[in-house]
């Protein structure tokens, strides 16, 4: 693992700002003009390639370092810097990892039958309330700072997830990677079974099950680490919680579904993308899932911003592929007024939901390939065949022929020669 820069990146300019607005007083470095310094570090963030296995929020901790360690030695080159930041990785996937406990809230009414499987060196848990293990007091002031005007939810289902992580931040990352997952899982199970959902009022998110409005970590002993919380910043106040009666169905679905993840030669892209798909759909304005969608579409069709490939690809999926076709039209000509022209439409909630429609299938059919493909793009090639069954017939005939064309003949075996008749004579 080596730090290094972003190919393209001029990171000479932006140190020499920083370091010249740094003040060094014995161990302690200070940064003069802290808007400034915030924005400069913001885009030095974005200019270094960070080792994958460091977590996005440790990787600030680092450049931080690193930043404060260069001022101290007056180490201030661009090789002085990723030099440091290496070291500090190094350092960071050497450190023990240690246990944590992540708490959070989920908008489902309790269940006695709750209960979710080990994943990802992972294990959760449900509760009613607030388990007396649980110390969150340190918490307490900051909760309700955070939430001073708006309500918290009284009928949420808390949640345990029990990791080891080699900080506070990986541990919150790891338990809430695997709790989005299930949640998306879920949502994913409950949402195709409905169809489009009309609102007289204040729109509702289309997803059922919801994150609650904040988390907070524990050590082994269920002390709260500090007073720190994590917190959905735009959350305004509690939904309805989803009592999920037809949880034994969806017992099967789960079932089936890690029995594919596990097989999966691109599991990290299923999960992320099953991930994305739930969070897209937490979004109350419905503008902005839709652009979301449409982004996870074009990942899923492995087709970046190629709308003609997008739209024939996940066309493929459906048996009236000419009708699909010109509904994705439809969703990508509203999809560019939204995201270039800032327009919105009160057909909104009809485009929301055939689009949420047109990403499930293609997530299926993903989750579906599992053993059959080592990438989304080797997957997509399938997609990539003719809809309609005539010429794919005929497409099957020419691949037969090549095939048989291409075969090194047999080389031919010689007939045995036939022994002439002996005829005795006596």
């Amino acid at each position: 693992m080596c730090a290094k820069w972003v190919e393209d990146f001029s990171p000479a300019p932006l140190l020499d700002r920083l370091y010249a607005s740094a003040r060094v007083d014995g161990e302690k470095v200070s940064f003069s003009d802290a808007f400034t310094f915030h924005d400069n570090m913001s885009i030095l963030m974005e200019g270094v390639d960070f080792g994958k296995s460091i977590p996005s929020s440790e990787r600030h901790r680092l450049a931080w370092s690193s930043l404060v360690s260069g001022a101290k030695g007056a180490r201030t080159k661009p090789s002085d810097f990723v030099r440091e930041v290496t070291r500090l990785e190094h350092e960071y996937i050497n450190r023990p990892a240690t246990a944590y406990y992540y708490l959070s809230t989920v908008s489902l009414r309790w269940r006695s039958e709750f209960k979710m499987p080990r994943f990802s060196a992972c294990s959760t848990q449900f509760y009613e309330t607030l388990p007396a293990f649980f110390d969150r007091s340190p918490c307490e002031p900051v909760i309700r700072s955070t939430f001073r005007h708006r309500e918290l939810p009284k009928d949420y289902t808390y949640l345990r997830a029990a990791v080891s992580a080699r900080g506070v931040h990986e541990a919150a990352d790891k338990a809430r990677d695997v709790i989005e997952f299930f949640r998306g899982a879920w949502n994913l199970f409950v949402n195709r079974r409905y169809g489009t959902r009309q609102f007289g009022g204040r729109p509702e998110p289309i997803n059922r099950i919801l994150p609650g409005p904040f988390s907070t970590l524990h050590d082994r002993k269920g002390k709260s680490i500090d007073e720190r919380i994590w917190y959905d910043p735009g959350y305004v106040e509690p939904r309805q919680s989803y009592d999920f009666s037809d949880w034994a169905a969806y017992l099967r679905f789960q079932k089936w579904l890690l029995k594919h993840v596990d097989r999966h030669r691109y599991r990290q892209n299923i999960e992320e993308m099953l991930r994305t798909y739930s969070r897209a759909l937490d979004e109350v304005d419905y503008d902005v899932a839709i652009v979301r969608l449409w982004s996870l579409l074009e990942q899923l069709a492995n087709a970046g911003s190629n709308y003609d490939l997008i739209i024939r690809r996940v066309s493929f999926l459906f048996e009236d592929f000419e009708f699909n076709r010109v509904i994705l039209q439809h969703l990508r000509r509203y999809r560019n007024r939204a995201i270039h022209g800032y327009y919105s439409s009160e057909r909104r909630n009809e485009a929301v939901h055939q689009l949420r429609r047109f990403v499930q299938e293609a997530l299926l059919f993903h989750i579906r390939n599992a053993g059959r493909a080592a990438s989304v793009a080797e997957a997509c090639v399938f997609l990539d065949l003719p809809p309609d069954l005539k010429h794919l017939r005929r497409k099957r005939a020419l691949v037969e022929r090549g095939i048989k064309f291409r075969q090194p003949a047999k080389p031919r075996r010689a007939r045995p020669r036939a022994e002439p008749a002996v005829i005795s004579v006596s």
